[in-house]
């Protein structure tokens, strides 16, 4: 089987890797993983402020990309004008509602 993946895309058509290499590991030699071993789907994302399932709850992301219950962020935001997490300034006409 190749390592190598065909793009569907009509713009690029170019090959695209299957593969991504941790050059942060500490072994010698890189580590390869595949792109499905990287994320588990059976965990929830949970929201870093209220930590219930944001998919349960309107999920919102910020401009520097973190996601929020839509409740939580705009409190957040409401109280201190920042993201919770990186402490980016932000308004609430910024976000982004995310729609699963």
């Amino acid at each position: 089987m190749s390592s190598q993946m065909q793009c569907h895309c009509r713009a690029c058509r170019h090959n695209v890797p299957n593969e991504i290499i941790d050059l942060c590991s500490p072994q010698k030699q890189p580590v390869k993983r595949l792109r499905s071993d990287l994320g588990d789907s059976d965990e929830p994302y949970m929201c870093p402020i209220c930590m219930e399932n944001v998919r349960r709850r309107q999920p919102a992301a910020t401009p520097c990309g973190h996601v929020f219950c839509y409740d939580c962020i705009q409190k957040a935001i409401g109280d201190y004008k920042k993201c919770p997490m990186c402490n980016k300034k932000i308004m609430y006409k910024q976000l982004t509602r995310i729609f699963l």
